[in-house]
This record gives C-alpha cells, sequence and structure tokens, in this order.
C-alpha cells in the first residue's frame, strides 16, 4: 500500500463527503482512506460509517475529543502505507490524478521523505477560487541538500507552514518521532519545522490540487483568542533557540519565518480584553528582535508599526489595516 490519507474529522457532516469523495475518486486505487471521529456531537461519527460501506479502503477510528493533533496522531499510528497525507474534513482535492501525478513523482526518487505540493483557497462568500502563483523549484528541491532545499523554498516564498500540502514517509515520521504537538492551534507550523529539519530527501511539484474553503461558518482556523497567541509563543519558545545557536543563513531564514507567525499575534491582541493583553504584552516584547530577521513585507509592515507606536497603538492600528483587508477581499 503506498498511501494512508489521515482525515481528523469533528462536527462536519455537511463537508466530509465531499472531501471523501475526493479521495475515492483518485484514480490511482493503492491507498488506504483513515477517517479519525474525534468525539464529534453532530452526525459525522455515522457518516463516517455510511462511508465506510461504501468503499473498503476506508477505516473508521472513533475516539475521545482531543484535538486535531491527537486525531491526527492516532491515525499515523494506525497507518500502514508507504507514505502518509493529510487532508482536512472540510477541504477537498479537486484533481482526480493527484495521487497518480505524486505516486509517479515518487517513484523517480524512491528515498523521498518530504514531498511538498500547492493549496488554493474557495471563497464561500462569493465562490471566487483563489490561485497563488508561486511555483517551486522543482530541480533545485529534488537535487539540493536540506540547506539548500530551504533556501530554495523561501527564495520562492513556498515554505510550508500546514501539514495538508506534504506527503511524508511513513517510516521516517516513526523514526524520528515527529507527531503533532496536542493542545495547540497552531500545530502545523511546529509540526513542518519538525519534519523540514529531519529530512534529508525532498521533493515539490507544482501541483495545485487541494482546495481550502474560506469563510467556512464553526471553522477552527477563522477563530482568534488567546490561545492563538499561547501557540504562537509556545513554537518561539521552543525554536527561537534552536536557530539562534548557529546564525547560518539557513537559520536567519528560518529566524524569518517564526518572525511572520509572531507578526500575527498583534493581530489577535489587539481583540483580547485590557486584563488579557496586560497578561501578554510583556511576552510578546519579549521576541521583538525577532523583526530584525523579517523577510517578508507583511512582517516588516508589523514591525514598523510596533516600533513607531508601540504595541497597544501599534497592534490597533494593524488590526484596522486587517479587518479593512478583509472587508476589501469580500
Amino acid at each position: 500500500m503506498q498511501f494512508s490519507i489521515i482525515i481528523p474529522v469533528y462536527n462536519v457532516e455537511n463537508y466530509l463527503k465531499k472531501g471523501v469523495e475526493s479521495v475515492l475518486q483518485q484514480t490511482f486505487i493503492d491507498f488506504e482512506l483513515i477517517l479519525v471521529d474525534d468525539g464529534s456531537k453532530d452526525n459525522s461519527l455515522n457518516l463516517c460509517y455510511q462511508l465506510q460501506k461504501i468503499d473498503n479502503r476506508i477505516q473508521v477510528i472513533a475516539k475521545e475529543n482531543g484535538g486535531a493533533s491527537d486525531a491526527r496522531n492516532v491515525g499515523i499510528n494506525a497507518a500502514k502505507g508507504e507514505y502518509i497525507m493529510f487532508l482536512d474534513s472540510d477541504d477537498y482535492w479537486d484533481d482526480t490524478e493527484a495521487l497518480n501525478k505524486i505516486a509517479t513523482t515518487i517513484q523517480s526518487k524512491p528515498e523521498t521523505e518530504l514531498l511538498l505540493f500547492h493549496w488554493k483557497n474557495l471563497n464561500l462568500k462569493n465562490n471566487q477560487m483563489i490561485v497563488f502563483p508561486n511555483q517551486y523549484d522543482e530541480q533545485s528541491i529534488r537535487l539540493g541538500n536540506r540547506e539548500e532545499v530551504i533556501k530554495s523554498l523561501f527564495n520562492s516564498d513556498l515554505f510550508p507552514s500546514s501539514a495538508v500540502i506534504t506527503v511524508t514517509k511513513r517510516t521516517f515520521l516513526l523514526e524520528n518521532n515527529l507527531f503533532f504537538t496536542k493542545g495547540i492551534k497552531a500545530e502545523d507550523v511546529d509540526w513542518t519545522l519538525q519534519v523540514i529539519t529531519k529530512a534529508n530527501h525532498f521533493l515539490a511539484l507544482n501541483l495545485n490540487c487541494y482546495v481550502v474553503l474560506l469563510h467556512r461558518e464553526g471553522s477552527v482556523t477563522s477563530t482568534a483568542d488567546a490561545k492563538s497567541i499561547d501557540s504562537v509563543l509556545y513554537i518561539l519558545d521552543k525554536w527561537t533557540p534552536v536557530f539562534l545557536k548557529n546564525e547560518t543563513e539557513v537559520n536567519k531564514l528560518l529566524l524569518g519565518h517564526l518572525a511572520f507567525h509572531y507578526a500575527t499575534c498583534f493581530i489577535t491582541y489587539n481583540q483580547l480584553s485590557k486584563s488579557e493583553q496586560k497578561n501578554y504584552l510583556s511576552k510578546l516584547k519579549k521576541y521583538l528582535f525577532l523583526f530584525n530577521y523579517s523577510h517578508n513585507p507583511k512582517t516588516s509592515i508589523v514591525k514598523k508599526l510596533i516600533a513607531s507606536f508601540g504595541v497597544n497603538t501599534g497592534s490597533k492600528i494593524i488590526g484596522l489595516l486587517f479587518s479593512l483587508r478583509k472587508r476589501i477581499r469580500k
């Protein structure tokens, strides 16, 4: 079996079937589809069992609620495929040849531990598909060592922060204990850093098949709160010392990557109560130096606003700009 495709399921009865069908419709048939129900309170688990009756490649695992990270980890431990992929339960693939293209690419370099592909966004408010123009330098990633691959990804502005555009060798994950951290919102950011800093054999494929639904009601990714800041601070506490130990060109790029996620905290900070802001002010100020590694235009804007107006006023301006941008995009 070549692929194990893991879908964590939680209260998505209106969306799950489309994602599952997009996998079952693949022309490449050598896969298992693992549906991990994470204690859904709606009809999602029953739907999982109904879908299982349609195709014997579907495996259903029911567990108590533990979050998406826990559900993915359960899926990894249950998987039997050579390569592991992830699909969020409200998303889908729109290319029936996707798995075939990925399998063919991997066959040309069987030692591959990590393959990257693309996603695009479907805005549910106006039904507009948003496709990003950036392309991987496939050849440099195929032939490069880890440092060269990381540089190439940053040069293309395609350094990943999401598991759903990855294909990873299962034995590589298990041997390096590369599981998702439970209890944080930004688990994908942490996991992709773990994977990329451990992998030695890479591929990239300019395959744009993964569709992310924007503005889905009840989506976890559409909400921001104090836990969002806690999650980023966890990542900063974990990874900043690692990259500061030796400020190579690559580690400076990775510190810039951390700076980008750090910058998002100031959007959330503006939405907190006064007492919550007081609690997070010193914690956020601790990492202001990360802005010195910024190589992203959006991060640079946040850096200038915070430097010019301070955290409190600067975050208000950032919040206004973010709200304006959202209105324009509707």
